[in-house]
């Protein structure tokens, strides 16, 4: 019974690994023997990938999955604080610091710590880490006394960590101690034919989510989604998909239902205007803002917020277009 509950528990994380391709089915092999180790392990692809959604179920399938996930995105984090945020610091440490804090190490205790985008860490903060990976002791900031922590590391990155060893960027024998498992993700581009497997799981998604009356994909949308080369992989596709939720007013997507951002030549153009011949950019950009302004009624701070927008630019935009709430 323990054996068929493991099991069940399994098919359930890995579930959220869309895509019946032999490289998904590798991927989710690779994945669940990961799991029951608790070696370090360096997740590698292009940005959009999917890295982080691969670290948590890699934490999710093994013994410490009832103990905290802590994810950090290393490029986000200022570079003078960096060392407070990952070991965190006593009270008086350091100008600003009015109370002690915890860093991520000392929060994911008994649980994981993801490091995401590790290689923009300086230098001086890969030592450090280096030594808190060996030891399992973390140095707070402004305390002599190091605190143990047992911690499960796992680490991304979209660069390639050989060509920053190369540059002096990235320290070799923490790339060693980072990388004792490698697993690369692959882009979207190279397992297409789970394109359309993922593009229904995100439909269906947010079908719900807006209460959309998109249902399925026509043939020709699938061909068109597959010939596309996904330069932003799977969070790109998970966009496109959801921006599709919300503007199509059909129950099976077209071709002309789809908009890529950043369209190269090989994709399906725009939806052309039969009576002209011809669609230009402006036309498309006035069509998608006047859809997502009539979805959201018209609401300035949604739309725009949906848009990827500031207010004032939208605004802007409506009065050179002649769009308002009466507009056709």
């Amino acid at each position: 019974a323990l054996e068929q509950d493991a099991m069940f528990h399994a098919e359930k994380e890995l579930s959220v690994l869309v895509g019946n391709s032999d490289y998904m089915q590798e991927l989710r092999e690779s994945i669940q023997r990961i799991a029951r180790t608790e070696s370090t392990v360096l997740i590698t692809g292009e940005s959009g990938t999917g890295k982080e959604l691969v670290a948590r179920t890699i934490h999710n399938l093994g013994t410490r999955a009832d103990k905290p996930f802590v994810p950090v995105d290393c490029s986000s984090l200022v570079e003078n604080l960096l060392e407070s945020e990952l070991f965190g610091h006593v009270k008086g440490a350091f100008s600003g610091a009015t109370e002690s804090r915890e860093g991520r190490f000392q929060m994911a205790d008994r649980g994981t710590l993801f490091l995401d985008e590790i290689s923009n860490i300086n230098l001086n903060i890969q030592a450090k880490l280096l030594r808190v990976i060996q030891e399992q002791e973390i140095p707070r900031v402004g305390k002599s006394v190091t605190e143990k922590v047992d911690v499960r590391l796992l680490a991304a990155t979209n660069r390639d960590i050989r060509k920053e060893i190369d540059a002096g960027r990235f320290r070799e024998d923490l790339f060693y101690r980072i990388s004792v498992i490698p697993l690369d993700i692959k882009p979207l581009r190279e397992h297409k034919t789970d394109i359309p497997s993922l593009a229904q799981h995100y439909l269906d998604v947010y079908r719900s989510k807006y209460r959309g009356k998109v249902r399925v994909f026509s043939e020709e949308a699938k061909k068109s989604l597959i010939s596309y080369r996904w330069p932003g992989n799977i969070r790109e596709l998970k966009n496109t998909i959801e921006r599709l939720c919300v503007l199509c007013d059909r129950e099976i997507v077209a071709p002309s239902d789809i908009f890529f951002y950043g369209q190269c030549d090989v994709t399906q153009a725009p939806s052309i205007d039969a009576s002209s011949g011809r669609m230009t950019l402006i036309d498309v950009e006035k069509e998608h803002i006047l859809k997502a302004l009539q979805h959201f009624h018209f609401q300035i701070n949604k739309t725009a917020l949906f848009l990827g927008i500031d207010r004032k630019t939208l605004r802007i935009k409506m009065r050179n277009y002649g769009i308002g709430p009466d507009a056709p």
